[in-house]
């Protein structure tokens, strides 16, 4: 049985219990059911060999094997009667409701107590991460401006003979194969949508 909580785990116990005691007397009634039954067939074999042996007379032998087959049949009877009347599996649905109204209320109330923080943390790792490709598009932006503010400053001209700086472009959304530009810096709606339903993060590549 998995680990739970104090509460829910008392729950699943008190059902467990009343389980398997309904499914113990269910099986020992069973078998012993299965044992009069096979009792009663051997008696009937004996009893119909001692009836052909003396047509005539009833013999003690036989006698006692009547005597033994009413009381086994009887015993078959009430028996069966108690598996009849034996609570079914069923009437412990009033404990796995029990359990089940437990684990509704701690989910609500762990729900209550830790998603703000769990969903403020969210909100706190988007806006780094936007701050973060702010940031970068800044830092590229500064760079890839000096040479052409130089030039300006200075001669213009001064430009043509050595050409802006060679500053790799970032494919954002470029997601062609796992280590492409897109994978690795941008987040897409189905990384978002695997996370929440399948609880991991995975980076898709896409064609």
């Amino acid at each position: 049985m998995a680990k739970y909580p104090k509460k829910i785990d008392e729950k699943m116990k008190a059902y467990s219990e009343k389980h398997g005691e309904l499914i113990e007397a269910r099986q020992k009634v069973n078998e012993k059911i299965k044992e009069l039954e096979s009792d009663i067939l051997k008696i009937k074999t004996e009893l119909k060999a001692s009836v052909e042996k003396s047509i005539e007379e009833i013999s003690e032998d036989e006698k006692k094997l009547r005597q033994q087959l009413t009381e086994k049949e009887m015993s078959l009877t009430a028996y069966r009667d108690r598996l009849r009347h034996l609570p079914q599996v069923d009437n412990t649905r009033s404990l796995a409701v029990e359990a089940v109204r437990a684990a509704r209320e701690y989910a609500e109330e762990q729900y209550r107590k830790e998603s703000p923080k769990k969903l403020e943390a969210i909100e706190s790792a988007k806006i780094a991460y936007l701050q973060s490709v702010a940031d970068f598009a800044s830092f590229k932006n500064e760079l890839a401006s000096l040479p052409f503010e130089i030039a300006r400053e200075t001669v213009p001209t001064a430009l043509d003979s050595v050409g802006p700086p060679s500053i790799p472009e970032i494919a954002w959304t470029y997601r062609q194969h796992v280590d492409s530009d897109g994978n690795k810096y941008m987040i897409f709606t189905d990384e978002v949508n695997h996370a929440v339903k399948e609880f991991e993060v995975k980076r898709f590549s896409r064609v």
